[in-house]
């Protein structure tokens, strides 16, 4: 089941696995005695394969209806929340009125 904020903590998850990833790979690097250069390389490379692999995943989701139901879920919640507001709104204007009648 999918929350309003729960395409927030996909991309923090996401965001989370690539910095494992990048200090993984800097130990790689350090342990060998690369060159600096090298992981400024490596590291616009693990950018450009993160971006890659993010729309692999968006469309992995496309494919498997996950985006659709969390948009769904999303727009019935916003749905109730609207529902609510203006039933408290008709409240208060009733709850005025009484108040100026008296």
């Amino acid at each position: 089941m999918c929350s309003a904020g729960g395409e927030e903590q996909r991309e923090d998850i996401i965001t989370e696995t690539m910095d494992k990833l990048k200090n993984c790979h800097y130990y790689f690097n350090d342990k060998y005695n690369k060159d600096k250069e090298d992981r400024l390389i490596d590291q616009s490379e693990l950018q450009s394969n993160a971006l890659i692999m993010r729309k692999e995943l968006e469309e992995q989701m496309k494919e498997e209806g996950i985006e659709e139901e969390c948009d769904a879920n999303i727009h019935s919640s916003q749905n109730k929340f609207k529902t609510v507001a203006d039933s408290l709104k008709r409240e208060m204007k009733q709850y005025y009125n009484q108040q100026l009648m008296l």
